[in-house]
């Protein structure tokens, strides 16, 4: 796959160059391919994390894998923001590159939080807001409470049923996956024709 994505890659760039202007007029198949891509984070989390509570079987460990995946979230989200404060430390992007023919914004709020405000954050107040913001942090903590609820009915056959409905979500989900990495190739082709279209064989330099 990764060998096809990039050959496609290249395809769509000679073909932007070559085509020129026409090519932006189909870059809109990249995007739809993006926007599947942005529609199952949601999902995947969702399932992957209460798949992994209920699998689990014993309410007596929820303390500990919950505390395990929320810790994880934590440590791997402060490595991101580690890693994108350096990088764009040491390779200062946008230095070299011409705005000279783009808008400007003036960016304005306060970015202070507390720790009361962190916390309160995490717990969503409506579950639909928070799957269509695709609010992760709270996606997490929502998948641990269901999966809390689900090892909680009491009535043995239900439990076993809830956890089986879950386990057929999350392979559903998976493949679903499955279905939009197969066809990258072809999203990622469109959309390095359209750049290459738009914007000319200039744009390698920014791209180097």
């Amino acid at each position: 796959m990764s060998t096809q994505i990039f050959v496609a890659m290249l395809a769509g760039d000679a073909m932007g160059i070559i085509v020129g202007k026409p090519m932006t007029q189909v870059g809109f198949i990249g995007d739809i391919w993006l926007n599947c891509i942005k529609m199952i984070v949601v999902p995947m989390v969702l399932a992957t994390i209460i798949n992994g509570v209920v699998s689990q079987k014993d309410i007596k460990t929820l303390g500990r894998i919950s505390f395990r995946i929320f810790s994880y979230y934590i440590a791997t989200t402060l490595v991101a923001c580690a890693i994108g404060i350096a990088v764009t430390s040491f390779l200062k992007p946008g230095r070299m590159a011409n705005f000279s023919d783009m808008k400007s914004m003036d960016i304005s709020g306060d970015a202070s939080i507390t720790v009361a405000d962190f916390f309160t954050g995490m717990f969503s107040s409506n579950m639909i807001k928070t799957f269509s913001e695709g609010n992760i942090l709270q996606t997490v903590i929502i998948a641990i409470l269901l999966g809390v609820a689900i090892l909680r009915i009491k009535d043995t056959e239900r439990r076993e049923k809830a956890i089986h409905a879950m386990q057929v979500f999350n392979d559903m989900i998976f493949s679903l996956i499955n279905m939009i990495m197969i066809v990258s190739p072809i999203g990622v082709f469109f959309l390095m024709a359209e750049t290459f279209g738009k914007y000319g064989i200039g744009v390698f330099a920014s791209m180097a």
